[in-house]
């Protein structure tokens, strides 16, 4: 505690006491209480030295004692510090007093968005909309910057003249605290009303969580009230967690502003704005009942990035992707045939890492090889492919761009034929692969389309809102019997051997269930429970194979019974695309930045450094093809060498959907924020 001459600089001694008025702390003489939060209080106060007003922040004492957080406290105030930009309050200096943190910026007397909406009611939409825009532009400064603000609220944003909007009280703390794990009891580290779904799960947190805080203000601000209203804590926090965006037309603002703050609310960060800039344009342009002039963009670098993961190369592997310490039940390579067996593979999965140097192999189980028949058909048209000699990459270029749907997440291709599938449109888009022509038959198959795969010489399309299967003819999108009904929401779906396969999703922690159907009849042959969920499927002549959705994991599936054979540690996060070619899987790995190619006869893994965020996969002749989802790119891998070759292709933004046309040698790539089908040149064919 600090002492002036013989009385205490607190009111009290507690921690959560205030300086007093007319009290010198750190060069600066106290006015007055200007606000108060969790984290401490802000003083109006005069600089001694210049004679300045200030607002002084004097962070609560003991939140800053250990070192580490300390230090990350005082790195991040000057990152913030550095932020020059019109509306972010600008940061004079931070430092301590006696173990005492503070930080001194611009003090600016007026209002608080939550004061003038409070004194005046919901705002009109120009102006709501121009609040917006101001903050969404801030906030792209400090998310370029690599800062997350992780408090916005109404109180955090100060108007001066003519709404000039200043965007204040970065959570500096608030994510150094997160980061060491040292957050004291009783401190949130958000606003419970503003918060994004990700911060209530302990997720990592990136400028997604920002956006999402914005758009929550942004229905503050048309409404005069915040977006969950709940009675208590706990039924707010499942709110944010559950309940869908409330819609402000119900308070009268106008309609255009319903979708804006439904994407900007989205429980997935994938599916909102992917800048604050983004969504403050949007909502000028609802305000005019115009559409956003400029295109997305994702600004976020660093840690405010949508991942912040070391990239790795095939020359160089991660060391935790060979040797990470786990529990027996989780070891690399599990033969459930052989339990006794584990301590053997584990000894000489060790043996062969210090035979080979640093090793590219994740573990190798003795005698549980997986040699494929090179012969054996498969129903599945677009996940499999035959074996080319390896060959110098084609010259990849976007020959074409074309509006189709509305946040298009499924694109698959069958000899003329692009389907199109969005998740939040019940018709699916058909576009000639010769033309780019959208053609006028759009077979309608409910809402929620998650993934599509062709067998028996049909589309199975699995619709995660209508909990249904659809069929469509292959050739002419023509349904094909009524939709096979299912008791959960369908995610991914493949075809294998004489059955489709397909992962149920029941919720509320249950395990994701793999269903067997009959292609014949619909009947569900075989129900197998998997506690770690499933992500995605692929097939191999003589498997299933299922990359786990809550590991990392991608097991092989007995063709007849469903149950898993053995288990595979890839990387260090999910799986969240898989496909197979002559013996190998690839597997997209977005948090680890890395494609991975596991041998499926030994369980040796490759990691492959790509762009950021990899996402979907496709294979071309000795080549396989990635997107990724933050850099908008797409990267070439050489399938014999499991190196990158050739330089990244730019994309609209966030390309996700992608389909390889054999027959044409073109991909087709799907870019959500956009609505946009990309046809792309591979230099390969004619």
């Amino acid at each position: 505690m600090l002492v002036q001459g013989d009385r205490s600089i607190y009111l009290t001694p507690m921690a959560g006491g205030e300086l007093q008025p007319g009290t010198v702390f750190a060069g600066h003489r106290i006015e007055t209480v200007a606000g108060r939060g969790g984290m401490g209080v802000v003083y109006r106060a005069t600089q001694l030295a210049l004679d300045r007003t200030v607002a002084l922040k004097v962070i609560a004492g003991g939140l800053l004692e250990d070192q580490t957080v300390r230090a990350r406290f005082v790195r991040e105030s000057k990152v913030a510090a550095s932020i020059d930009h019109p509306n972010v309050i600008p940061i004079y200096y931070a430092g301590d007093e006696n173990g005492i943190a503070y930080i001194a910026m611009r003090y600016v007397a007026g209002d608080d968005v939550r004061s003038l909406v409070r004194r005046e009611g919901p705002l009109a939409p120009q102006r709501a909309a121009h609040i917006t825009a101001q903050l969404g532009s801030a906030l792209d400064a400090a998310h370029s910057a690599g800062l997350v603000h992780r408090d916005i609220k109404p109180a955090n944003v100060l108007l001066g003249p003519e709404d000039h909007v200043y965007l204040t009280d970065f959570g500096l703390t608030k994510h150094a605290l997160s980061i060491a794990g040292s957050t004291k009891p009783g401190h949130w580290v958000g606003t419970l009303d503003y918060v994004a779904p990700e911060q209530i799960r302990g997720e990592r947190i990136d400028a997604r969580a920002d956006v999402y805080a914005l758009g929550c203000l942004l229905y503050f601000t048309l409404t005069g009230e915040v977006p969950f209203k709940r009675e208590g804590d706990e039924a707010r926090l499942w709110a944010h967690l559950n309940d869908p965006p409330p819609k402000p037309s119900d308070h009268g603002a106008p309609e255009p502003f319903d979708v804006v703050v439904e994407r900007a609310l989205a429980k997935d960060p994938e599916e909102r704005y992917p800048s604050a800039g983004d969504l403050g344009r949007a909502a000028r342009a609802a305000a005019a009942n115009e559409q956003p002039a400029l295109r997305e963009r994702l600004v976020a670098k660093g840690a405010a990035a949508p991942v912040e993961s070391p990239t790795v190369s095939a020359a160089k592997p991660q060391p935790n992707v060979i040797a990470q310490p786990q529990d027996e039940a989780e070891t690399n390579y599990l033969d459930r045939s052989n339990p006794g067996g584990k301590r053997r593979s584990a000894l000489l999965g060790v043996a062969l890492l210090a035979a080979v140097g640093v090793g590219i192999a994740a573990a190798v189980a003795s005698g549980i090889g997986d040699p494929e028949p090179s012969a054996t058909p498969t129903p599945t048209a677009t996940k499999t492919a035959t074996a080319t000699p390896t060959t110098e990459p084609g010259e990849l270029r976007v020959a074409d761009e074309f509006t189709v749907g509305r946040r298009p997440n499924v694109v698959r291709v069958h000899e003329d034929n692009v389907f199109v599938g969005s998740f939040r449109q019940e018709r699916l888009r058909i576009v000639s692969a010769e033309t780019g022509k959208v053609r006028s038959y759009s077979p309608k198959i409910g809402l929620g389309v998650d993934d599509g795969a062709f067998g028996f010489g049909s589309l199975w399309l699995s619709v995660a809102r209508a909990n249904r299967l659809v069929r469509l003819d292959q050739r002419t999108g023509k349904p094909q019997g009524a939709p096979i009904t299912l008791p959960f929401s369908p995610a991914a779906v493949e075809t294998a051997k004489d059955a489709v396969w397909v992962a149920v999703v029941p919720g509320n922690d249950a395990p994701d269930q793999l269903l067997k159907i009959d292609p014949t009849t619909g009947e569900v042959l075989e129900t197998v429970a998997f506690p770690w969920g499933i992500m995605s499927m692929t097939s191999s002549p003589s498997a299933l194979w299922v990359a786990a959705r809550r590991r990392a994991r991608v097991q092989r599936v007995d063709l007849d019974t469903g149950e898993v054979e053995k288990t595979i540690r890839v990387g260090n996060h999910r799986s969240e695309d898989l496909v197979y070619r002559d013996g190998a899987l690839w597997a997209a790995a977005p948090q680890d930045n890395v494609v991975y190619k596991i041998t499926t006869a030994t369980g040796d893994v490759i990691p492959i450094s790509v762009g950021q965020q990899p996402r979907q996969l496709a294979i071309g002749k000795g080549v396989i093809y990635v997107t990724n989802y933050s850099s908008s790119d797409l990267y070439t891998i050489d399938a014999e060498r499991s190196q990158v070759v050739g330089d990244p292709l730019r994309l609209s933004v966030n390309p996700f959907s992608l389909a390889l046309d054999k027959d044409r040698d073109t991909l087709w790539v799907g870019s959500q924020p956009e609505n946009t089908l990309s046809r792309v040149l591979t230099g390969r064919g004619g």
